[in-house]
């Protein structure tokens, strides 16, 4: 399946610097008002290539876990497939997400590439794509868009469908979620304060400074359409 670019979101816990301790980059992503149909249709879609023919009579459960309510795809045979999207509402709200709201955690593969972290600025030395950027500048609590790809996976005997994380554009500031403040809210600059840039950046001459500044029940057929 091609890959999908989400909406607007708002990124939570990113892992995009350094991979965690099992070598994988992560963010969860939330998505306000709820999971989209379109992205729900390709996980459900995955799932019905991979399982074909073995999911006659499947509707959306949601199951306890030992990380909170999920949902699961179910046949009435026992065939128990997660699915990626967690939208219960206690969860939510215990995690301070949106009323409404939808996340998913969305990873790399073990030992996989780094996300390329974008802007929508576009970059007039690379044909006005957008302007790679730090990939520090993502926090819990910005908006960004994700590049995602579907897969089935069976592990331990767990089956699911997830998304792996491609990439990450950053849209715009928003508020955060892990309580901290940006440095230009806690002070108050000084306008008689002037000061050379290089001071302040490190580099030698003004050049080299402008570089540097540079739907619970539903049946399967409801949900496919």
């Amino acid at each position: 399946m091609a890959r999908l670019i989400t909406g607007e979101v708002i990124a939570s816990y990113p892992q995009l610097t350094t991979p965690d301790e099992k070598g994988k980059y992560s963010i969860t992503l939330i998505f306000d008002g709820g999971f989209p149909k379109n992205l729900k249709k390709a996980a459900l879609d995955t799932i019905k290539a991979e399982y074909a023919g073995k999911l006659a009579g499947a509707k959306i459960v949601v199951l306890d876990t030992n990380h909170g309510k999920a949902n699961f795809l179910q046949t009435p045979d026992g065939l128990t497939i997660r699915v990626p999207w967690r939208d219960d509402a206690e969860l939510v709200a215990k995690k301070g997400y949106p009323e409404g709201s939808a996340f998913i955690a969305v990873r790399g593969s073990k030992g996989g590439p780094q996300p390329q972290v974008v802007s929508e600025i576009p970059d007039p030395n690379n044909d006005g794509k957008p302007t790679v950027i730090d990939a520090g500048k993502i926090y819990a609590g910005c908006i960004v868009k994700a590049s995602i790809d579907p897969f089935c996976y069976d592990t331990d005997g767990n089956q699911g469908v997830t998304f792996g994380l491609g990439n990450i554009q950053f849209i715009r500031d928003g508020d955060r979620l892990d309580g901290r403040t940006f440095g230009v809210d806690d002070f108050d600059a000084d306008e008689n304060a002037v000061a050379d840039l290089s001071d302040l950046t490190g580099d030698e001459d003004e050049e080299l400074a402008g570089v540097a500044a540079g739907d619970d029940g539903d049946d399967l057929s409801d949900l496919l359409g």
